[in-house]
């Protein structure tokens, strides 16, 4: 006759706790319930698996030898359970994703959402400082930016590398030049970001490197906004490389000091252990998604 997944259950919780009481009040159940359970389990196989000392339960050897067992089904159980429920999340559910580039962002929400077709993905789109506030508001399930360090509160995945291009329209004096130096700047109108953008945040950190201090003729609080400014011909505008489509129709410049590329990261609560979440930072994790 197999053996008693409850009374299982019951024997893991009670060598962890060492007590019945300890035992019933991590599983839920009253003390008679688990002491009835154990003593079962013991006279069913003809073994003693505690012996009583003062108020603890001292495991025996036959106790130690069943533990790592008894445990392996526990976890198993688990997996079992995140799988079933998985399966069950396919059928429906909602997940907020909050993003500060569209790319990789919609190509990550897009592969997620062809695996999981009838879940429903509520997107928010910001800077950087914005996604974070939503994330700690909890107002965003999982959240992809760059440069987001893991933490004990914190689970990143690393999902894209890419870098900040200058942009510029084709009639500017630079067209043809492919790639600049930060120093070329110092003369030229520029564009930029409002404060929290990560973008501005690269370009200011490479602008004091050089010991440049330029006014902006024009400062915008969206990617698109820098966008439409460039497209304008208002100046020089930044943006993180694969960031958008709409840049298509602009010459992405290289800038020697922000070659480097950052890696994005998809980020959710390390205590968030929905099923929604972990599938979607498996695709993350994966890269198997398309990036133009």
């Amino acid at each position: 006759m197999p053996i008693s997944t409850t009374r299982l259950r019951a024997f893991i919780h009670v060598y962890e706790a060492e007590t019945f009481s300890g035992a019933a009040h991590a599983i839920g159940n009253s003390v008679p319930s688990i002491t009835q359970l154990i003593r079962a389990l013991e006279e069913e196989y003809g073994v003693t698996l505690f012996v009583k000392s003062g108020r603890r339960l001292i495991p025996t050897p036959a106790a130690d030898q069943l533990y790592p067992v008894a445990f392996e089904l526990r976890e198993a159980e688990a997996r079992a359970e995140k799988v079933l429920q998985a399966s069950r999340l396919k059928e429906s559910g909602t997940l907020r994703v909050g993003i500060g580039n569209a790319y990789p962002g919609m190509a990550i929400i897009r592969k997620f959402s062809r695996d999981m077709p009838s879940v429903t993905i509520n997107v928010e789109n910001g800077n950087w400082d914005r996604i974070m506030d939503l994330f700690k508001a909890d107002q965003i399930d999982v959240g992809i930016l760059p440069g987001v360090r893991e933490s004990k509160a914190l689970k990143t995945v690393v999902c894209f590398e890419q870098r900040v291009v200058a942009v510029v329209p084709h009639s500017h004096p630079y067209n043809d030049m492919g790639r600049i130096a930060i120093s070329d700047l110092k003369d030229q109108p520029l564009i930029f970001r409002s404060s929290g953008s990560s973008t501005q945040h690269r370009v200011d950190t490479a602008l004091n490197a050089a010991g440049l201090r330029p006014r902006p003729v024009v400062v915008c609080d969206s990617r698109d906004g820098v966008l439409e400014a460039v497209s304008n011909e208002l100046g020089i505008g930044f943006i993180w490389e694969h960031s958008s489509f709409r840049a298509d129709d602009l010459l992405r410049l290289e800038v020697e000091e922000l070659k480097g590329k950052v890696q994005e990261h998809a980020f959710a609560a390390r205590s968030n252990d929905n099923a929604l979440v972990r599938a979607f930072l498996d695709v993350c994790a994966s890269r198997r998604f398309h990036v133009a």
